[in-house]
């Protein structure tokens, strides 16, 4: 069985080609919003946390915030940091180019003079690289490349005992 997606780097697929606009912080959080709402093709995350982290909540912060940039629906990451967050803007970058071969820019809120000129930047890298993803092709891939995520207890209290198992079971029957 296959499906049409969009093949990465790294060996996986995925079936959207979004520009994410990943903040570092809730003070990013904002400014990330604004960006995305002003790119086509784009979408970003609210990062809720970010400041004064003990080690272990900054370690499993940059796992999440990596996990989703390096998501097989992502073409490219722009990222956006206040400047004295304890996940910073340019090492999140570098942990994401370690991990990946996406197209990935980081700006500090801080260091680029302010919230406006932030936001300018980050919707002209974002407007760039949702050009570059618009340029990539659909292929046939085999359905084993493709990773389902299924929401537990998002639309009523029975979702966790009763659709999502069966989501998943008649996948699982459909890769096997």
């Amino acid at each position: 069985m296959e499906f049409w997606g969009y093949k990465r780097s790294e060996g996986r697929a995925g079936i959207r080609n979004h520009v994410l606009i990943l903040p570092t912080c809730v003070c990013g959080s904002e400014s990330a919003r604004i960006a995305a709402s002003q790119v086509r093709g784009a979408v970003n995350i609210v990062f809720n946390t970010g400041c004064s982290d003990v080690q272990a909540n900054t370690d499993m912060s940059q796992k999440v915030l990596t996990g989703f940039a390096c998501n097989p629906n992502v073409y490219g990451v722009v990222i956006i940091g206040l400047g004295c967050e304890t996940v910073g803007h340019k090492q999140l970058r570098e942990k994401i180019q370690a991990m990946t071969k996406k197209p990935v820019v980081s700006f500090g809120i801080q260091e680029e003079g302010g919230t406006l000129k932030t936001i300018e930047k980050a919707v002209r890298a974002a407007r760039g690289m949702a050009a570059e993803a618009g340029l990539q092709q659909k292929e046939l891939c085999d359905i084993s490349e493709l990773l389902l995520g299924i929401e537990c207890g998002g639309s009523d209290a029975t979702s966790g005992i009763a659709s999502n198992p069966a989501v998943l079971a008649r996948a699982l029957r459909q890769v096997n």
